[in-house]
């Protein structure tokens, strides 16, 4: 997984600025008060910047790969960790943005990329992502209301396929709800997901949308967002190289597929599809539906008791 986050340039709004800037050399730094970066290595990926419209917006993009060795304060060189990375720079409705696979670092590497020491020249862009949104993208899927219908031309429709796993305050869940049926492991995962609903931060979820299937997504109540490129299935893998294919899914999530599932639960809160009432029905729902496989379980056993079949062993 790979977690990115967004962020929009305040100063700069020229592709080829930008450029100049992660071309050049960056010297060594030698700040007694705070770590040094040094042995920096920036390079450009395309030749040429790259053209797509995402959500109907032309985009102008190119992608950088980079590393730097950090030196912590009061230490030799040979204390130094290399981190490593990539950063996409697009421009899009005239506003330079980058998306960088860095999250609480993010802004710290991203202003000694571009050289930057003043103040407010670089703003994240948040997604503004709500807890109560995890629990309306589980209902979805378990009552198998799971396709997300674009009312645009420039957008695609989306399909929720399941919820592979949740994050509280203190442990990580792994459990799987699918949009495929009523297992009773399909409804215990929902009621422990509910039930931890007050705590959960983080949520990863499976999804198709248009051409491109198996895009495992990670969204965090603090806005930060993962993607498993490896588990990608789709065209993109047919009509660009590997880096070009990632830049161009990491743009899609952003442009399209993020916004997307905002637009749609903004709209069922608003027509109040989605409110108090219908989050308080579909617990109880879910409850009942274990209530009931664990009746229905019970008087199968009392009808044939020969199923459980107990065995001492040595």
């Amino acid at each position: 997984m790979i977690t990115i986050t967004r962020w929009r340039d305040v100063r700069r709004f020229s592709m080829t600025e930008v450029e100049q800037v992660l071309c050049s050399e960056h010297s060594d730094e030698t700040d007694d008060k705070y770590s040094n970066y040094i042995r920096w290595s920036i390079k450009k990926e395309f030749p040429e910047n790259k053209k797509s419209f995402f959500n109907g917006n032309e985009v102008e993009y190119n992608y950088y790969t980079f590393s730097v060795v950090q030196v912590p304060k009061d230490s030799s060189i040979e204390d130094g960790v290399k981190k490593e990375g990539f950063l996409i720079v697009f421009l899009v409705n005239g506003n330079i943005k980058y998306i960088i696979n860095k999250n609480s670092d993010a802004q710290h590497i991203l202003r000694k990329l571009l050289k930057y020491t003043g103040k407010n020249e670089i703003v994240k862009e948040p997604r503004h992502i709500s807890k109560d949104m995890f629990v309306w993208l589980i209902c979805k899927v378990y009552q198998q209301n799971n396709l997300l219908k674009s009312e645009s031309k420039d957008l695609k429709d989306l399909t929720l396929t399941s919820i592979r796993g949740f994050k509280g305050d203190t442990e990580d869940y792994s459990t799987k709800v699918s949009a495929e049926g009523e297992s009773v492991t399909n409804i215990i995962s929902t009621l422990s997901f509910l039930i931890e609903s007050r705590n959960l931060n983080q949520i990863s979820l499976d999804l198709s949308y248009g051409n491109n299937d198996n895009i495992e997504l990670k969204m965090t109540s603090a806005d930060g967002i993962s993607v498993n490129e490896e588990r990608y299935l789709g065209d993109l893998l047919q009509e660009y190289d590997p880096l070009e294919a990632k830049a161009h899914l990491v743009l899609l999530i952003y442009s399209e597929i993020i916004p997307l599932i905002k637009q749609t639960y903004n709209t069922e809160c608003e027509t109040a599809k989605w409110d108090m009432t219908t989050c308080i029905n579909f617990l109880q729902e879910v409850a009942k539906d274990l209530s009931d496989k664990v009746s229905a379980r019970i008087e199968e056993l009392n009808k044939e008791p020969e199923q459980l079949q107990l065995q001492i062993t040595e």
